[in-house]
């Protein structure tokens, strides 16, 4: 906040007049995790790395709130090795990007501990075992405090009960003494995270909510100490010890909430991927979770590396831009491993799982934020800021009720000051984005819609302008008509096109592939490359084949081609594709024109213009013929004018304008259809329910705003008995875990009440 006030007003000189500004975290080395320096554990750690960039996940058990979020997601500010972090709140997660040669693993590990949040690295996290609910240290601190908050209130009773304080003098200051040693324990022990956790926000320039937490303990603590040792009062060290028991019962509790109602997006619910498996020479898609060490996977162009693996046969050129954000391929020989993750640019390839897939791997990579969108959204805004801000205003409103109150009234000052700093916490703030976005996420995935993450669903809530591609989007791949116009041609000449079209994705060279019946086994395929939007190319028994556009080919435009056909120099003839449109496709289209505007833009040939201009605004909505580079141009240009866009394609060649859009879906037949570029995967078979979807989406994010209201509302009323000293501490601690479980159930409930009315 510091360094933003000082950037903002162009003060940031302030840091060359003071060349010791703040403190450095580099060089300092915690011996606990010099096995991190083993090289068999840090391979077991790893989830990728290509030598330069590394990737790896750590379980942060203190992550708890809004400001653990933003802090950790700024630990690039920290160290110049780490590249990127991102925070799984729900998981307390985080996933980090870190330089080879400048930063180590062990390093990584050792800032987060001196930042008070050490990763829970055990043998059960080198095997990748999902974490318990509530681990032992959590239950003995947990099972300390109640026990010594019980005995405290026991040796409390000289006072509960009003005993004569001359005559049982004695008993008072034992029971007192007693009390401290009962109390302390608890404060540094049980109460331990609250205060580091505080000192390393402070120290770091940030107000996170364990600051006033941890302000309200020593003010509880220093006045009870003050009043005992000076026989002039009891202290409130039975309000303490209650106060930090109701408040580890409330992590308790919110874990095992977390535990229970998980949003994680594995493969196995969410993504419709799959891979085909290689059994006896023959092909058979196989979806991820049936898939085995072992097991030899062909990979064709554009397709994703679903797991590690070892290279068998082909020519790879993988693509780690979904990995790393680079996308330059890298050369990959026979014999050497291929990442999870990687795409395969090129010819088919045959791999051999040397480990099974990962179930949170491939979410991580989807969720990366090298494909996040630039523009952030106000809700998104407001989540990022709402933690450091809050706790700023509880910190002064603290800090005004005990100026009053102190002239007047000690006892009520202290526990007014102490109720205030704990009531008013913005963990129930943090917790509405993940419980209510998060759970619509779940039950979207439930009905064929699988949304990366909750951002993209306030995007969705505010689109303006549709727009659509055609081929593989309105149509249905699976039921085109193929057919052949042109010379005849030999066994030999239909297996080596049958070969070609196989290599690709896109949904014309698939529905080709099929055309024809292969006798035996088709020819290898050599110097295989694929024109974006334009067509493939490839040598084949020693013939250069080509199959795409009449610009690829330097044939005559005509309106009825899908695809031409040359071998060598000689143009044969080309396939012409009868396209069948999705059920529902006139009802969504009128849909997404009512509520702004409607667009087609196709690479096709304008042959089905007739069967579509009544739908996009007479046909003035309409534009073929489109590149790649056209349809992101066109996009740009209706976001310049105001509009923001959802883009519906195939996520093949309209992968770039996936990527400039608000918010990119791909619409899906084929298990192996998985971009990073889009935002979110809907079934083909839920294309006719999209507008359904699109409301769910906004009044998603209308609930969203709803629980904020009832945050404040609690915190407001909380606020008004805290500052007239009417609340006491512990009833505070009661009722600020309450306030997260009651903002978590709102939000579960209420998103999935109304997905059942929606969706």
């Amino acid at each position: 906040m510091v360094y933003e006030i000082l950037e903002q007003n162009d003060m940031c000189r302030y840091y060359e007049i003071d060349p010791k500004a703040g403190f450095s975290l580099r060089g300092r080395t915690l011996g606990q995790y010099a096995f991190l320096d083993e090289t068999d554990v840090r391979e077991r750690l790893v989830d990728f790395t290509d030598g330069n960039r590394t990737r790896v996940t750590f379980r942060l058990p203190a992550i708890h709130c809004a400001s653990c979020i933003w802090l950790l997601e700024n630990l690039y500010k920290l160290s110049p090795g780490i590249l990127a972090s991102r925070v799984n709140f729900l998981k307390k997660e985080v996933y980090l990007t870190f330089e080879e040669g400048t930063t180590t693993l062990r390093q990584a590990v050792e800032l987060l501990a001196s930042i008070g949040y050490a990763p829970d690295i055990h043998l059960g996290s080198l095997d990748k075992q999902a974490p318990t609910s509530v681990g032992n240290a959590f239950s003995y601190k947990l099972g300390l405090a109640g026990f010594a908050f019980g005995n405290i209130m026991l040796l409390s009773f000289p006072e509960y009960l009003g005993l004569d304080k001359v005559m049982d003098a004695r008993f008072s200051q034992w029971f007192g003494i007693l009390n401290i040693l009962l109390a302390v324990p608890v404060v540094t022990y049980s109460g331990r995270e609250f205060l580091t956790s505080a000192w390393h926000g402070l120290r770091n320039r940030y107000l996170n909510i364990d600051v006033p937490i941890a302000l309200g303990i020593m003010t509880l603590l220093g006045r009870s100490l003050y009043e005992i040792l000076s026989h002039t009062g009891a202290g409130y060290l039975d309000s303490l010890a209650g106060l930090i028991f109701f408040l580890l019962a409330g992590k308790w509790f919110q874990r095992r909430t977390y535990h229970h109602i998980s949003f994680e997006r594995d493969y196995r619910s969410y993504f419709p991927i799959a891979s085909n498996r290689l059994e006896n020479g023959v092909e058979h898609p196989v979806t991820l979770d049936k898939l085995r060490t072992g097991d030899m996977l062909v990979i064709r162009n554009e397709e994703l590396v679903p797991a590690d693996s070892i290279l068998q046969k082909g020519l790879a050129r993988i693509d780690y831009s979904f990995v790393t954000g680079e996308s330059a391929p890298v050369r990959v020989e026979v014999g050497e491993k291929v990442y999870a993750g990687g795409r395969q640019m090129g010819e088919a390839i045959e791999v051999t799982m040397v480990r099974e897939v990962s179930q949170s791997y491939l979410t991580e990579l989807w969720n990366d934020e090298a494909f996040s969108k630039k523009k952030k959204t106000p809700g998104v805004r407001l989540s990022d800021k709402t933690g450091s801000r809050f706790t700023a205003a509880i910190l002064t409103v603290a800090a005004v009720t005990l100026v009053f109150w102190l002239p007047r009234e000690m006892s009520t000052a202290i526990n007014a000051f102490t109720a205030v700093l704990i009531i008013a916490c913005p963990c129930a703030i943090a917790l509405a984005v993940p419980f209510t976005l998060g759970n619509a996420i779940r039950l979207l995935g439930q009905k064929g819609m699988y949304i990366k993450n909750t951002d993209i669903i306030e995007v969705l809530a505010g689109i303006t302008a549709v727009v659509f591609d055609k081929t593989g989007t309105l149509t249905r791949q699976a039921e085109s008509e193929v057919a052949f116009v042109g010379g005849t041609l030999s066994t030999s000449q239909k297996d080596a096109l049958m070969a070609l079209a196989a290599q690709s994705n896109h949904p014309v060279s698939r529905a080709i592939s099929g055309y024809w019946k292969s006798i035996g086994s088709l020819p290898s395929v050599e110097a295989f490359a694929e024109h974006t939007g334009q067509g493939t190319e490839a040598l084949i028994s020693g013939h250069l084949l080509r199959l795409g556009s009449a610009s690829l080919i330097g044939a005559p435009e005509d309106k009825q081609a899908a695809a031409w056909v040359q071998i060598d120099e000689a143009v044969i003839g080309y396939f012409t594709l009868q396209n069948k449109y999705r059920e529902g496709m006139e009802e969504v289209v009128r849909h997404a024109a009512a509520r702004g505007e409607a667009w087609l833009l196709s690479g096709d040939t304008p042959a089905e213009r007739s069967r579509l201009e009544h739908l996009f605004a007479e046909g003035a909505n309409l534009k073929f013929r489109q590149s790649p580079q056209d349809k992101l141009h066109f996009i740009q240009s209706l976001q310049d004018n105001g509009h923001q866009v959802l883009m519906l394609g195939d996520g093949l060649n309209d992968a770039g304008a996936l990527r400039q859009s608000d918010a990119g879906i791909v619409l899906t037949e084929d298990s192996n259809n998985f971009s990073p570029a889009c935002d979110g995967i809907l079934h083909a078979g839920r294309f006719a329910r999209l507008p359904n979807i699109l409301q769910y989406a906004r009044e998603s994010v209308r609930l969203v705003y709803a629980a904020y209201t009832l945050a404040l509302i609690y915190n407001v009323i909380g606020l008004f008995f805290a500052v007239q000293g009417l609340l006491s501490p512990v009833i505070a601690a009661i009722l600020m875990p309450a306030s997260s479980v009651t903002i978590a159930l709102f939000g579960v409930l209420s998103s999935t009440i109304l997905a059942h009315r929606r969706l």
